[in-house]
C-alpha cells in the first residue's frame, strides 16, 4: 500500500478492499484452504488492479513478497479469516508503508 493519508490504505473503500481480498484468494487458493467464516464478496479483476496500484511496491507481484511480506503464502491466507485482511488493509499495520 501507498503511504497513510489520501493515498493510504484507509483511504479505500470497503468495496475495493473487498476486491484486494478476493484476488488474493483468488490468485493463491484453491476452495478447500479458505479459512472457516464469513466471505467478502468482490470482483478479482478489480482486486487486481488495486493491488498493483497501492500494494505491489511493497508486497510483490501477485503477493510474493518484496520489502513487505508475502501474502500469497497458502498457510497465511488459509489461517487469516476476510475480517482480519479487511481490518489489516483499512487500518495499516504500524512501522510499516501502510501507516
Amino acid at each position: 500500500m501507498r503511504a497513510r493519508g489520501a493515498t493510504g490504505p484507509t483511504a479505500r473503500e470497503p468495496r475495493e478492499i473487498s476486491d484486494i481480498i478476493v484476488y488474493l484468494r483468488d490468485v493463491s487458493l484453491r476452495e478447500h484452504e479458505l479459512p472457516q467464516g464469513p466471505r467478502v464478496q468482490g470482483i478479482a479483476s478489480k482486486g487486481k488492479d488495486s493491488f498493483e496500484i497501492y500494494c505491489i511496491g511493497c508486497h510483490g507481484e501477485a503477493g510474493r513478497g518484496s520489502s513487505a511480506p508475502a501474502l500469497d503464502s497458502a498457510g497465511f491466507l488459509s489461517a487469516a479469516s476476510d475480517g482480519f485482511l479487511q481490518a489489516t488493509i483499512a487500518t495499516g499495520r504500524s512501522g510499516t508503508a501502510m501507516r
